[in-house]
């Protein structure tokens, strides 16, 4: 995400605060309710992370030791 300084100012603390709290709003924004569970695709944290969702998959399948159990169903 590319934020213009000239629209938010020079200080970086600020900058720093408002990209957190608008990649915060984004990420909430993905989380969904379902059966009192919150859940987010596959292919929102693929996209969060920087991979094509059968890449992501893939690595979560690999490594699933690291993950805890409630993960992924």
């Amino acid at each position: 995400m590319k934020i213009d300084k000239a629209l938010y100012g020079k200080d970086e603390n600020m900058d720093k605060t408002l990209i957190k709290n608008l990649i915060q709003a984004e990420v909430k924004d993905l989380i969904y309710e379902i059966q009192r569970q919150q859940v987010m695709l596959d292919s929102d944290l693929a996209m969060l992370y920087g991979y094509e969702v059968k890449q992501f998959n893939r690595q979560v399948k690999r490594h699933i030791e690291r993950f805890p159990e409630d993960f992924m169903f």
